[in-house]
């Protein structure tokens, strides 16, 4: 599951999302994104700013802990 900040998980955008459905979240690559929940097909709920939506799991990544460092 993607790391927290505090009681928060955040994923970061590897790529755009342009979406054309209203339930989805537009975002760009580099957004980190408030991870809210995840569905068996591979969708995530999450939140940027003032909009949530779905977006596909494939367009982010987990954001490493702030200052943690490789063993």
């Amino acid at each position: 599951s993607p790391p927290r900040r505090g009681n928060q998980r955040f994923v970061r955008a590897i790529a755009d999302h342009n979406p054309s459905d209203s339930v989805e979240l537009a975002f760009k690559v580099g957004d980190d994104i408030l991870f809210g929940a995840t569905d068996e097909s591979g969708w995530v709920f999450g939140t940027l700013g003032s909009a949530s939506g779905w977006f596909p799991r494939r367009l982010v990544e987990e954001v490493p802990l702030e200052g943690s460092k490789p063993l």
